[in-house]
């Protein structure tokens, strides 16, 4: 079922998204902390 398909496919690329925004927004907070404290 192709919808199921696109679906799925879509899903899986929004949790990698959100995975990296987070691990961006995480080296991010570190590189703030080492600096300014």
């Amino acid at each position: 079922d192709s919808v199921a398909y696109k679906k799925a496919l879509l899903l899986f690329y929004e949790q990698n998204n959100i995975t990296a925004f987070k691990k961006i927004f995480t080296e991010q907070f570190e590189f703030a902390v080492k600096t300014y404290f």
